[in-house]
């Protein structure tokens, strides 16, 4: 990965300053407040999808005034490609969340397609609720009807990285998002 002013070049692709760091802190905090006002009387289990969601999911989960707990899933749909393959790899291990209220952090909410899957497993093990916050959705990609009740910001259809979403597993460190030129 190369630097070229507020640009990034990854694997020969150019992607151009986004979305600045403040926006997102802001983006963040706004969902926060509205998670703890909904969530005071409760005690959700968040689950993290990983990749991705790590950094969101950590900010996130530092402002929140309820008691939590933290599980994480692995999934994936894009591989080394800008994307979504249309194949849906989730990994959930020991998982119990039978009686509980589910709040699953996500990254971004693209063709829908991860999210639905995930979510018909997560509901066979029985949960009391799930409500789904993702910091990004792409409504305008959406492949399958999947209801996100908090959503960070609602972009137009390019493929971003940076704070935690990468292109060929680079540039998730950024602060900063980035979008593909």
């Amino acid at each position: 990965m190369k630097k070229k002013a507020e640009n990034y070049i990854i694997n020969g692709k150019e992607f151009s300053l986004f979305m600045p760091q403040t926006e997102i802190i802001q983006i963040v905090s706004n969902l926060a407040e509205r998670i703890n006002y909904d969530y005071k009387d409760k005690s959700p289990t968040c689950i993290l999808i990983m990749k991705g969601s790590v950094f969101f999911g950590a900010d996130l989960m530092r402002l929140l005034t309820i008691d939590c707990r933290l599980e994480s899933i692995r999934s994936s749909s894009y591989g080394n490609r800008m994307e979504s393959s249309g194949k849906v790899n989730i990994q959930i291990s020991d998982l119990n969340i039978k009686d509980k209220d589910i709040l699953i952090v996500e990254d971004i909410v693209d063709s829908g397609r991860t999210l639905k899957a995930l979510l018909v497993q997560l509901n066979a093990l029985l949960p009391k609720s799930i409500q789904t916050v993702s910091f990004l959705s792409k409504p305008d990609k959406r492949k399958v009807n999947v209801d996100v009740k908090y959503i960070g910001k609602e972009i137009i259809p390019v493929f971003v990285i940076g704070y935690g979403l990468d292109y060929d597993e680079q540039g998730r460190h950024l602060p900063n998002l980035y979008a593909y030129v």
